[in-house]
């Protein structure tokens, strides 16, 4: 049997007719015409026995519900679920033109072959699709809060972690620097985060009572993403900050939820605030409610969906007028945290009420003295 290099032996003796040497040449290169095909072939299996692995991965980080537990892994496995799509019918043609069970038929036509170059490109075109998705989802809801979607970059300071290896309570500190007069400070800051199954996170309402611009937080993110601010100022000039944060395991759904509001449920509150302050001292309130935050987006053991259940108002009262103001979404973590700056040039009662989706209010008082 000829080996696929052609030597006098392969080619036959002196007395060999004409014809056998012609259909012995024919062999040989049909041989290394397979040769090269099964290679490309060989090629091709790798990429599509790797997508199989990290398919296999994928399928094992998913929950009973199908919903994944892991959900970095998406972003990989749209990548390799692409380049399975695309190699399994190459490799099918590859080898129907390399069919060599006739050794006198013509050499077989090459497969076709994908470059490394094409199967990247491929898949990340693949994988862009849901995040201009999420973009856009994003876009539509700042333009509906804001009367445009593209706004220019200003001065917004947002800080969290860069990494951060759970996405169910990341920290979050948004500051504004501004004069906090009535003709400049923040009328209301949005922040958005684009991977979320909902953009909108949290919206602040700010007064110049406040006497600075900053608020602090614990927000669920369900993957990485750029956290996306936006400030409207008393003086109608409007801005946004960008800030990237990475999370390893998203926190925007669980599997199964178990019942978080028994019969007679009530959160319990917190507040912290100093006893006395001098006038005009800018002092910070730090307050927690003890409250599940249901997002709306997990199933009750017969496979429904729970009904959203949140704190979804916070407000500070001063004698009676709001000061501060909070719009909380699914996106805040459990237990919302609060913390803000506020400004008295007198002794005076302060309220702060937690407003349920319900409709129920949790109210809890407090009170400050103004010393000379």
């Amino acid at each position: 049997m000829p080996s696929g290099v052609m030597t006098p032996a392969n080619l036959g003796s002196p007395g060999t007719s004409r014809n056998e040497i012609l259909s012995r040449i024919r062999r040989c290169r049909g041989i290394r015409q397979s040769n090269r095909s099964r290679d490309r072939i060989a090629a091709i299996h790798a990429t599509a026995t790797s997508s199989r692995k990290v398919s296999m991965t994928c399928d094992r980080a998913v929950g009973p519900n199908g919903h994944a537990e892991f959900p970095w892994f998406r972003s990989l496995f749209c990548l390799h679920e692409s380049a399975r799509l695309r190699v399994q019918p190459l490799v099918t043609r590859a080898w129907r033109a390399t069919d060599m069970s006739d050794p006198n038929r013509p050499p077989a036509a090459s497969p076709i072959t994908l470059s490394r170059r094409a199967l990247l490109a491929a898949g990340a075109a693949t994988c862009a699709l849901p995040l201009q998705a999420d973009e856009a989802e994003m876009l539509a809801a700042i333009e509906e809060d804001f009367g445009a979607a593209k706004l220019r970059s200003g001065k917004i300071e947002i800080t969290m972690p860069e990494f951060s290896d759970s996405g169910a309570s990341v920290p979050m500190d948004t500051y504004i620097p501004c004069q906090m007069t009535p003709d400049d400070y923040p009328r209301i800051v949005r922040i958005y985060a684009p991977r979320n199954p909902r953009p909108r996170v949290v919206a602040l309402y700010f007064t110049p009572a406040c006497g600075e611009a900053r608020m602090s937080t614990r927000v669920r993110l369900d993957s990485f993403q750029d956290v996306v601010a936006i400030a409207e100022m008393s003086d109608g000039a409007t801005f946004k900050a960008v800030r990237h944060v990475n999370v390893t395991y998203g926190a925007c759904e669980d599997a199964v939820a178990n019942d978080q509001f028994p019969p007679g449920w009530a959160p319990n509150m917190r507040v912290a605030l100093p006893d006395k302050v001098a006038r005009d001292e800018v002092f910070t309130v730090r307050t927690i409610i003890n409250h599940p935050m249901e997002t709306g987006l997990r199933h009750d053991k017969t496979g429904l969906l729970v009904p959203v259940r949140i704190a979804e108002r916070f407000r500070c009262l001063v004698e009676g007028a709001e000061v501060f103001g909070a719009q909380l979404e699914p996106a805040v973590a459990a237990n919302p945290y609060i913390a803000f700056s506020l400004r008295l040039s007198e002794s005076a009662n302060l309220a702060f009420e937690w407003v349920d989706t319900n409709g129920d209010v949790y109210a809890i008082p407090g009170h400050v003295d103004v010393v000379s």
